[in-house]
């Protein structure tokens, strides 16, 4: 994941992380544990959302200013799925 964020990380970086994440899953297995009867699920995945509404959004040029590779105006990411042959 570092490397599609392009964040560079050391060894002591990586361990660490590892560390944290281990105790992020930790905590959401327990969180999938606690009793909610008077919640449909599809209530609990809605409970967390806002409403939308239109607001402003960003230029362009602004949405791309940090992107590493632009083409025509549009992001430019590596492939990812296979090709069809």
């Amino acid at each position: 994941m570092a490397d599609l964020a392009r964040i560079a990380l050391d060894e002591d970086d990586v361990d660490r992380l590892v560390v944290d994440l281990g105790r992020v899953l930790d905590y959401v297995e327990m969180l999938a544990d606690v009793e909610t009867p008077d919640l449909s699920a599809a209530g609990r995945a809605a409970a967390h959302l806002r409403p939308d509404s239109v607001g402003e959004s960003l230029a362009t040029e602004d949405a791309l200013s940090n992107a590493p590779v632009v083409r025509h105006d549009h992001l430019v990411v590596p492939a990812f799925l296979p090709e069809e042959s």
